[in-house]
């Protein structure tokens, strides 16, 4: 299965993404970070030459991001160490 594209979510309203199971919150926060990949200020393509403070700080600038989650997608996604 592919991730769908930042448009393919924008494109969706947010009762569409609540009809998949999300809450409010956190279809908006899934509509900000597709945006901030379609404008080009969120590239997971780049993490690996990041360090993780310099990813936290990138991902904090997600609508509703706060240092855990971050952390979390660092933990989950990277095998790094939080």
């Amino acid at each position: 299965m592919e991730f769908p594209s930042p448009e393919q979510v924008l494109a969706k309203t947010i009762a569409e993404l609540r009809a998949v199971g999300l809450s409010e919150k956190k279809a908006l926060y899934i509509k900000d970070l597709a945006a901030h990949i379609r404008d080009g200020k969120l590239n997971f393509h780049l993490f690996h030459k990041m360090t993780d403070e310099e990813i936290i700080e990138h991902l904090i600038m997600v609508r509703a991001s706060a240092d855990g989650p971050p952390r979390c997608f660092l933990m989950f996604n990277l095998d790094a160490p939080t």
